[in-house]
């Protein structure tokens, strides 16, 4: 069964217009399915957060803020961003 298969399943029990709309109810969850994505994977997550996936289908705006969390992310997880400390240690 295909995300999207999933996202539609779990609309048609759980959606209002309201909801799949409201960027702001989106932004709310995001982290969450994010955290859930990564320790359970993507179909747990849209389980689990079925507003939040049917959101990022269809808006751009909340769609680049989940792809850019995601990216910061993995360079965390990969050691590649700089803790606050080292940044700022040569700042008078």
């Amino acid at each position: 069964m295909s995300d999207l298969w999933t996202v539609h399943r779990s609309l048609e029990r759980h959606a209002t217009v309201k909801d799949m709309t409201a960027c702001a109810t989106c932004q709310e969850d995001l982290a969450g399915a994010i955290d859930k994505e990564r320790s359970d994977g993507r179909m747990a997550s849209i389980q689990a957060y079925p507003m939040v996936w049917a959101h990022l289908l269809m808006c751009p705006s909340c769609a680049e803020t989940y792809r850019l969390v995601v990216v910061l992310v993995d360079a965390d997880a990969a050691g590649l961003l700089l803790s606050i400390h080292t940044v700022l240690e040569g700042v008078p």
